[in-house]
């Protein structure tokens, strides 16, 4: 069943980019956020081959993402165990070619010399029962968890982007929200104020209006503080000064509620989420420990061949001599070594095996979670905007009977702490859905935005 609620956004490609395994992509031809952020995200070792620095102008989630990935610590120190990881995987391979020296040297005596060597030798495995190509399987599942493990730090990446990004969005949308109940504050006390000084208002309606913009203001200034530490948050981990002065821009609230398939997600994750493909490289990379130990059993046949030239003393003719040996050694006693490193590495085994049913279990529980919690959010944000519609209908009922002289002042004010209380609900609502939307595409094991 197609599952409409993560397909791929017009920005971000969400569904393109699979995780186990992304194919290889060539060099962006746009520059563009966008095509850069699936570039890198394909395969996060590229990120060195960008500039990190923070674009120019208000900043979109595509822009932030791709600077917060690259930055993260845990990419930045993935692209050196990868590194080593293939290097491993290069000399398992360079085991399997023959190995070849030169040496030369003379013995002087009082300024003469007397003895010159040189020689060339060349050793050979030619066969191993297997070991050899143990190791390179080896290697080559240590490389894969490596390259696994690494796409997984790119999700925690993105999910701490887009939690930071959103935290600074709700932070800016309640400052926006308390900075409009000042607003209507400041009405209230002038419109108060013009009721006293013609007598139609008392000095207890002009006192109220006054404490609830002092109370306004003070919510103000808290809502400020908010906004500028979720900033420096968001900047800090941009690998930039705390106090960068970052602007986002705008983006609308556009969710359609597409229905969640979450027994789909739930099996995708089980096959695809690059936890539990690490996981699986470990498995089979504790498997192909096991072949590799087995082969030591039978140890190994070698070829050595060598050719030198000897001048034993000064004014000697020169001595010509070559060899060749092929040897079989094969481990007899070891005083129980070899029976040690098997049994351990069938505990590696046993032990990557519940690594991995534990991987499957927690992946596939995130997606539960974050599931639920986004249904949660959906219907706490329609909760939130039928709060928010019905308090600004009571509000403006209070304000026009005020006006009238029908009216209370104490229910206009009753009405504007509702309507303030209901517009920072409905922002909450708002960002909390923004957040929860992309944490179920993190725990799905996505790289990109779920469509809208």
């Amino acid at each position: 069943m197609k599952i409409a609620f993560l397909k791929r956004c017009d920005v971000l490609f969400a569904g393109a980019l699979a995780l186990a395994g992304a194919p290889a992509l060539a060099q962006p031809s746009s520059s563009s956020p966008a095509g850069e952020l699936a570039w890198v995200l394909a395969e996060p070792r590229r990120c060195s081959k960008f500039d990190a620095a923070t674009p120019t102008g208000p900043l979109r989630l595509e822009s932030v993402l791709r600077v917060v990935v690259c930055n993260h610590v845990g990419v930045r120190s993935g692209e050196g165990l990868s590194a080593q990881a293939l290097a491993a995987l290069d000399l398992a391979h360079a085991a399997a070619w023959p190995t070849v020296s030169a040496s030369a040297g003379t013995d002087t005596l009082r300024g003469q010399s007397t003895r010159r060597d040189s020689s060339l030798s060349l050793q050979w495995v030619l066969f191993d029962f297997g070991r050899r190509s143990a190791e390179s399987a080896l290697a080559g599942h240590a490389l894969s968890a490596v390259l696994d493990e690494q796409r997984f730090e790119v999700l925690n990446a993105v999910d701490q982007a887009a939690t930071l990004y959103a935290a600074v969005q709700s932070a800016f949308g309640r400052l926006d929200a308390v900075t409009l109940n000042r607003h209507t504050a400041e009405d209230s006390v002038l419109m108060a104020r013009t009721r006293h000084g013609a007598g139609a208002g008392t000095m207890g309606d002009l006192l109220q209006a006054q404490t609830a913009l002092a109370q306004a203001k003070l919510d103000e200034s808290r809502a400020m503080s908010q906004w500028l530490v979720a900033r420096a948050a968001l900047a800090t981990a941009m690998r930039l000064p705390a106090n960068a002065k970052l602007v986002l821009a705008a983006e609308e609230e556009t969710d359609d509620e597409a229905p969640i398939d979450i027994e789909a997600l739930m099996t995708e994750v089980r096959e695809r989420h690059p936890r539990v493909s690490a996981a699986r490289a470990r498995l089979a990379q504790a498997e192909a420990r096991v072949n590799a130990v087995k082969t030591e059993t039978w140890g190994a046949v070698s070829m050595g061949a060598q050719r030198g030239t000897t001048r034993p003393y000064a004014g000697s003719a020169t001595e010509t001599s070559s060899s060749v040996q092929v040897k079989w050694s094969l481990p007899l006693w070891d005083g129980g070594a070899l029976r040690a490193r098997q049994d351990d590495a069938h505990g590696a085994v046993q032990t990557s095996r519940v690594a991995l049913d534990e991987s499957a279990s927690q992946v596939e529980l995130r997606v539960w979670q974050q599931a639920q919690s986004l249904l949660s959010e959906r219907q706490a944000r329609r909760n939130s905007q039928a709060v928010w519609e019905s308090a600004q209908g009571a509000l403006n009922v209070a304000s026009e009977r005020f006006r009238l002289g029908v009216g209370q002042f104490s229910d206009l004010l009753l009405a504007q702490k509702d309507a303030a209380s209901a517009r920072l609900q409905l922002v909450e609502s708002q960002a909390n859905l923004r957040r929860e939307k992309w944490r179920l595409a993190v725990a799905a094991g996505r790289f990109g935005r779920p469509g809208e």
